[in-house]
């Protein structure tokens, strides 16, 4: 995983590209990446960054997230989800996921106003040891529960923002 990250733009290109073809001609990656992408779309985490610190992934589910790698541009969490578990509601900035061994999760989004979190849409996905292509996932506040019978297991690519160049 952490030797991806350092692969020039073209050859991971061409490794992405061969898995992103198979998820647009099978209809259940297709359907898994769609839910998890339109889930994603409709997280809004408001709020203003001292509140949204709270809901780190690292600080917020511990016993669930683990940083496996970090530098200025990304940090590297290793995820896990037993059965019958759910995390607490956490953040992830826009990030990659690389699912290891995907289980069926429900997945409770929230928005983070005025001090109050306040719970919005939950949706089912996936199933048990399914592993579809990386996938994006953009920013937002979210639980997960893992409604599985294995563990859920998935390397997520946390991409920083840059910090803005004085004119």
């Amino acid at each position: 995983m952490i030797c991806f990250l350092a692969l020039s733009q073209s050859k991971a290109k061409r490794l992405v590209e061969p898995a992103m073809k198979h998820a647009l001609t099978s209809p259940k990656l297709l359907i898994f990446n769609v839910m998890l992408f339109v889930c994603g779309l409709t997280i809004s985490p408001h709020g203003n960054a001292t509140d949204l610190a709270t809901y780190d992934a690292i600080a917020a589910a511990p016993d669930n997230h683990h940083v496996v790698f970090e530098n200025e541009q990304v940090r590297v969490l290793d995820v896990t989800v037993k059965p019958g578990e759910k995390e607490p509601f956490h953040f992830h900035p826009g990030s990659v996921m690389t699912v290891i061994t995907g289980a069926k999760l429900r997945i409770t989004e929230a928005t983070h106003n005025d001090g109050k979190l306040v719970i919005g849409k939950t949706i089912e996905v996936g199933k048990d040891n399914f592993q579809p292509p990386a996938l994006w996932n953009p920013q937002g506040l979210r639980s997960v529960e893992n409604i599985g019978s294995v563990t859920y297991h998935a390397y997520q690519i946390e991409l920083k923002s840059e910090k803005k160049k004085a004119d």
